[in-house]
C-alpha cells in the first residue's frame, strides 16, 4: 500500500501545481482581478480619460494612493498629462513648501482636465478659474 499512497499524492501534487498554473495564466490576462482592491476601476477611467484629445489629469498625491496613479498611467495613452499637486498644509510643513496651498495652474492647452481623486469642492474651484473643462474622476 505504501507505493499506492505516493502515487495519489504525486497526482494531487501535479494537479495543485497545473491549477495553480492555469490560474495565474488567466489572472495575468485579466484587465482587472478581484484581488486588486484598489486601482480596479482604472482601465474604465483610463478610456474616459483617453477619449479626450488633449487631457490633463490633476491628483492630489495624498489624496490617492501614488502607486494607484502609477498603476493607472501605464494604461493611459502617451498623450495624457499627469499633474500632482499637495493640497494639505500639514503635510507641505512636513516637506517643508511653507507657502499657503493653492490651487494648481493649469497650463493652456489642454482640452479637458480631469481630478483625479475624491475632493468635489477642489474640481468645482477648478472649474470656476479655468477656461477647460473639468471633470471628477473618483
Amino acid at each position: 500500500m505504501p507505493g499506492g499512497k505516493r502515487q495519489v499524492w504525486k497526482v494531487l501534487t501535479l494537479v495543485l501545481l497545473t491549477g495553480g498554473v492555469l490560474s495565474n495564466t488567466v489572472s495575468s490576462q485579466a484587465e482587472t482581478w478581484w484581488t486588486k482592491e484598489w486601482g480596479r476601476e482604472n482601465p474604465a477611467i483610463a478610456r474616459r480619460i483617453d477619449r479626450a484629445p488633449q487631457p490633463l489629469v490633476v491628483s492630489d498625491i495624498l489624496e490617492v494612493s501614488l502607486g494607484n496613479i502609477l498603476s493607472m498611467s501605464h494604461v493611459l495613452e502617451p498623450k495624457v498629462r499627469l499633474q500632482f499637486v499637495l493640497l494639505d498644509p500639514e503635510a507641505r510643513s512636513r516637506v517643508q513648501l511653507f507657502d499657503r496651498p493653492t490651487l494648481p495652474k493649469i497650463p493652456s492647452g489642454f482640452s479637458d482636465v480631469f481630478v483625479y481623486g475624491r475632493w468635489q469642492g477642489f474640481s468645482a474651484k477648478l472649474a470656476k478659474m479655468q477656461n477647460s473643462k473639468i471633470e471628477l474622476l473618483s
